[in-house]
């Protein structure tokens, strides 16, 4: 019986190691997202510290190659604390895009709400020119009403002229 509970947790532990390997975070993988996450606080251009060419973010990748190799104060750290620390020193900008969370969320939200809003508004407008059109009777100049122009004047004399006019030319 205890052989055979023995066997039950090496079985488990050999099931459970590859797991136990893929969780652990791997700091090339780490590095790469903080230096991808993080704003090079240099005033050249607001630049991630991957891409920015200047010597402050040569700077900001050892120090933060540091932190997560664990050579720093910061002991191994993982990409979300040393993304945590430099948002704690530097506030929120110093961050390449804006978190998904809170009101920040509206930086992400707003371009997309903005655009749904302007589709719909040029459908009405549309929808609105497409049934005015529908209601002018054809001759009338679009904004007037028949009750503005009045009845049409068959004796007119400068519909006759017109008239002479134009079958001249033809």
């Amino acid at each position: 019986m205890p052989s055979r509970l023995l066997y039950r947790g090496l079985l488990l532990g050999i099931l459970l190691a590859p797991a136990s390997i893929l969780a652990a975070a791997d700091p090339a993988t780490e590095y790469g997202k903080v230096i991808r996450t993080i704003r090079c606080d240099c005033s050249c251009h607001p630049q991630s510290v991957k891409t920015c060419a200047c010597g402050r973010a040569a700077e900001m990748r050892e120090t933060i190659a540091a932190m997560i190799e664990g050579t720093d104060d910061g002991g191994g750290m993982t990409a979300a604390a040393v993304i945590a620390r430099y948002v704690a020193e530097h506030g929120e900008q110093i961050r390449i895009a804006p978190p998904t969370t809170g009101f920040s969320l509206l930086a992400w939200l707003g371009p997309l709400i903005g655009l749904a809003l302007g589709l719909i508004a040029a459908g009405a407008l549309v929808r609105h020119l497409a049934r005015s059109a529908a209601r002018t009777p054809p001759g009338v100049p679009a904004g007037t009403s028949p009750a503005e122009t009045g009845p049409l004047d068959r004796d007119d004399p400068y519909r006759a002229k017109l008239q002479r006019q134009l079958e001249e030319r033809d």
